[in-house]
């Protein structure tokens, strides 16, 4: 097809005389025959059928401007998380997203509920962020315990990514192939609007907000929880199975201290992995309202069962003497 063909509309047009000799002009000459009396003048013309149904437009998304101190974290090689805050930041958040939660659809704005926290939309500039907030169960929420919480899970973000690395040196270590695992914890942070004052008709309904990257789980993505907050995973697949052996290295890594619970994210085509919303067990038993200690830690020992990749990498009971350096990171220098 040439440059200059319409794909959609294109014209033939010629004039006949009576005797069916053709006149044409050429280019940059005017012609100067006249038609004969009672000449024949015929057009023809293709009009191309392709019409297809237009897709109802989405409602366009009013965002309210909101400014805000931002919280985030970052995590040294030994596992020790500090807090960074950053002030005067500017964020939109969704307009009128109330609106749709009751039916739960995805629409001007809203995006979900789970089982404490409402995700609506937010943007900085070009980028879109899934914004959450407890209060889906509001009887006793209010914004200490909402920010508690909300700080409480961007930590284990922070902390969960720091394992998916030390789980990849684990797996290089011993020559193990494993899939890409990652947290959605790249840009995420907690915010506490400055000039927000909340009511009904407020975009926000707290002052503090979880801030996350808002991940594409509608196109080449499929979603999947591979275990729950206090029941270990079955897998069978290999991603599944590399999922199960990642919850196991928690536990191993940190000596029995923690373990990360209720793991779910999306799936790409190339069988990589994109984590949220954690939850963990901590022998402290104080990182959040889902954290259940030392009882919770154990309740997974039993119901876990060690499947090839945990044999392979060398996953033991949480009684080993002596943990194996598998982070990636340089030891510190002794004294």
């Amino acid at each position: 097809i040439g440059d200059n063909d319409d794909l959609y509309y294109l014209t033939a047009q010629s004039s006949v005389r009576h005797s069916g000799t053709c006149s044409i002009a050429h280019a940059g000459q005017t012609s100067t025959k006249r038609k004969a009396s009672g000449s024949i003048s015929t057009t023809t013309e293709y009009t191309s059928a392709f019409r297809p149904r237009k897709l109802p437009v989405a409602p366009q998304i009013e965002f309210d401007k909101y400014n805000c101190d931002k919280t985030t974290f970052v995590i040294d090689i030994a596992g020790n998380l500090d807090k960074v805050v950053s002030r005067n930041e500017e964020i939109e958040i969704a307009k009128n997203w109330h609106q749709f939660a009751a039916s739960n659809k995805v629409e001007g704005g809203y995006l979900s509920k789970g089982a404490t926290k409402y995700a609506f939309m937010g943007r900085i500039g070009s980028k879109m962020y899934a914004i959450f907030q407890c209060g889906v169960s509001s009887q006793g929420v209010n914004e200490a315990l909402n920010c508690a919480d909300l700080i409480a899970e961007l930590k284990l973000l922070v902390l969960g990514q720091y394992f998916a690395k030390s789980f990849a040196n684990r797996a290089k270590t011993y020559g193990v192939q494993i899939p890409y695992i990652r947290w959605n914890s790249a840009s995420a942070f907690v915010g506490k609007a400055t000039n927000c004052w909340p009511d009904e008709d407020s975009s926000l309904m707290f002052e503090s907000f979880l801030a996350v990257p808002l991940l594409d789980t509608l196109t080449l993505y499929t979603e999947r929880k591979f275990s729950g907050s206090d029941t270990a995973g079955h897998s069978v697949d290999v991603v599944g199975v590399a999922l199960d052996a990642y919850a196991h290295h928690t536990l191993v890594d940190t000596d029995g201290d923690m373990l990360l619970t209720d793991l779910q994210g999306i799936i790409g085509p190339d069988q990589s992995v994109i984590l949220f919303d954690p939850q963990a067990h901590f022998q402290s038993k104080d990182t959040g309202f889902w954290d259940q200690g030392s009882e919770g830690i154990e309740a997974w020992e039993k119901a876990h069962k060690c499947n090839k990749m945990c044999k392979q990498l060398k996953l033991k009971g949480v009684e080993v003497s002596q943990r194996p350096l598998c982070h990636g990171f340089t030891p510190p220098h002794e004294d």
